[in-house]
């Protein structure tokens, strides 16, 4: 039995790789996640992001990669609990 066999490990896995990655400030590159996941941020998490982004919490970039806004520093906890 692998990991991925262990029921909820790939939501688990997707919220801390995007947690763990938010908290540096490269932040998150959206074609490394989709190639360890195999699905987009944008299809796990793309209400997050988009309420996020609206209050200016989050930013995208064209290529789909998400970093922190200085807002989002100060209130990161609340932006990671979004991801886990």
């Amino acid at each position: 039995m692998g990991k991925d066999d262990i029921v909820g490990f790939q939501p688990v896995a997707r919220g801390e790789a995007v947690f763990l990655a938010l908290r540096t400030t490269r932040g998150l590159a959206a074609g490394e996640f989709e190639a360890e996941f195999g699905i987009t941020l944008r299809d796990v998490f793309g209400p997050a992001i988009e309420e996020l982004a609206g209050v200016g919490l989050l930013e995208e970039n064209g290529r789909g990669d998400l970093r922190l806004t200085p807002a989002g520093w100060l209130l990161s906890d609340s932006v990671f609990e979004r991801f886990v």
